[in-house]
């Protein structure tokens, strides 16, 4: 994003400085899908996703999804789809077209045997739905999951993860700690949604992959484990899901 523009390699440099050692930009419109395949081939550390975002479904052409491919196939490096999904709440895409470009991005992922990356607000049953349809020939992960243990339980029938992010510090997120305690630990994945979502101590500036490692403090005391465990864990979930050795 242009918000990184004037420091880019500053905020990498800060992360690893904060133990945050590799990272899966993700894309969400056909320019951000090409900026972070880029990103991905000029630093080893870096890995990608390509996709479009329900907001942008309306803006999805057929074509993209062959300059992708192509992108794929020449760069091992990216290694999902997403973010896609649904989203009922800004409805900045009409609903069919944002199902529709959702139930092709999905197709493809399984086509090229890749996980996906779920964006879903105001929309989980709807999303659920669609992905039973495909299921056992996909996995992924649903991003900056915010549901109820309900919500936990449909998401690991279908073999999925959840994204645990900035979110879950914010005072009145009750309901998600709660959730977040009951859930099996092999299915959680760390992640920021940087620029936006930051934790608690930083809200109102630009998320980086620096404050990860405060979400992941506050996360293993809620679940009482050591920070190491917490963090082998969900490398070992990454690991799994996203088909990389670390």
């Amino acid at each position: 994003m242009k918000i990184f523009d004037s420091d880019r390699e500053e905020v990498i440099k800060k992360s690893f400085e904060n133990n945050v050692k590799y990272f899966l930009n993700v894309g969400y419109d056909f320019k951000s899908s090409i900026n972070s395949n880029r990103l991905s081939q000029i630093n080893k550390f870096i890995f990608a996703s390509i996709g479009f975002h329900p907001h942008d479904a309306k803006d999805f052409k057929e074509e993209y999804l062959l300059k992708f491919e192509r992108l794929i196939k020449e760069n091992k490096k990216i290694i999902a789809i997403g973010e896609i999904g649904l989203d009922y709440y800004r409805n900045l895409s009409p609903k069919e077209i944002q199902i529709e470009i959702f139930k092709k991005q999905i197709e493809f992922a399984i086509d090229l045997n890749l996980p996906i990356i779920i964006h879903e607000r105001d929309s989980f049953w709807d999303t659920i739905e669609i992905i039973n349809n495909y299921k056992g020939r996909i996995k992924g992960v649903f991003h900056c999951f915010s549901g109820d243990i309900s919500k936990i339980k449909e998401i690991i029938k279908l073999d999925f993860y959840v994204g645990i992010g900035g979110t879950i510090t914010y005072p009145k997120n009750n309901i998600l700690r709660e959730t977040i305690k009951r859930a099996p630990l092999e299915r959680i994945l760390l992640e920021t949604d940087a620029p936006y979502l930051p934790p608690q101590n930083f809200r109102g500036k630009r998320n980086e992959p620096k404050f990860l490692i405060y979400t992941a403090e506050y996360l293993a005391k809620l679940i009482n484990i050591p920070l190491e465990k917490l963090s082998e864990i969900t490398n070992k979930n990454f690991s799994e899901l996203f088909k990389i050795n670390f």
